[in-house]
């Protein structure tokens, strides 16, 4: 049976993201202003403000779309709306557990509490209305811990692929 489910998941934008781009273009405007009045050595803070910007909005613009096809899971990162890259690439097999972060099947991999440190990939949309879970996998021979939130039909192919590694409550 061929299949392919996709979820695309955009992150929150944190607090104060507009704010910094606010500043990053008025420091950027003054120093122009004064590159052109005054003397041509503010040009090159000018120029590098606009670096920083066109960093800055690439690189805190983020969105995670999760795909379920065969027997892989695939995680990309899309950066500022444009560059995507694949994260991770994941054989079913190579699932132990995918859980609610609150299940008691993912206790011991907590931050607090949990006997087993892991390297953790977040890929959440950092939203409190969203429910996450929490993946245990392994990637290149070691263990990695990485945060996801799926949806209602990404869920179900999952749980009738795995059927024992997938808790859903």
């Amino acid at each position: 049976m061929a299949y392919e489910v996709t979820t695309h998941v955009k992150r929150k934008k944190k607090h104060f993201s507009g704010f910094i781009k606010i500043l990053i273009v008025v420091m950027a405007v003054i120093c122009f202003l004064l590159g052109v009045t005054i003397t041509t050595g503010f040009l090159f803070p000018c120029f590098l403000l606009a670096g920083l910007y066109y960093w800055y909005t690439m690189n805190i613009d983020r969105e995670y779309e999760y795909t379920a096809s065969g027997d892989i899971l695939q995680i990309d990162v899309i950066k500022g709306g444009a560059r995507r890259s694949c994260e991770h690439r994941i054989p079913f097999v190579d699932i132990e557990v995918i859980a609610p972060h609150a299940h008691s099947a993912v206790a011991r991999y907590r931050i607090k509490g949990g006997s087993e440190r892991l390297k953790k990939y977040d890929y959440t949309s950092y939203d409190d209305s969203i429910p996450y879970f929490t993946v245990i996998a392994r990637e290149d021979g070691k263990k990695i811990k990485i945060l996801m939130d799926l949806d209602d039909s990404m869920l179900r192919i999952l749980k009738t692929r795995m059927p024992d590694r997938v808790y859903t409550s």
